[in-house]
């Protein structure tokens, strides 16, 4: 990882009772581990059917800016 917010809030919320909500990401040409992101939740604002909420993943850590992990070059 780039940046060690999510351990810096995991101690924080520790002693809370909370954790961060975290994902790990993976290589899925390798299967090796790259590391853990956090997720941005969206909700629905307009409920219809067959609208659901989405989950994303962002490039860039939300709390400080810095980059998880470089680009894979696409062959």
């Amino acid at each position: 990882m780039a940046c060690d917010c999510i351990e810096v809030l995991d101690r924080a919320l520790g002693p809370k009772g909370r954790a961060v909500d975290a994902r790990q990401i993976y290589d899925l040409d390798t299967g090796t581990p790259l590391g853990y992101v956090i997720p941005i939740k969206t909700t629905v604002v307009h409920r219809k059917r067959g609208r659901h909420a989405y989950d994303m993943l962002p490039v860039y850590c939300p709390l400080c800016g810095v980059r998880y992990a470089q680009e894979v070059a696409t062959p």
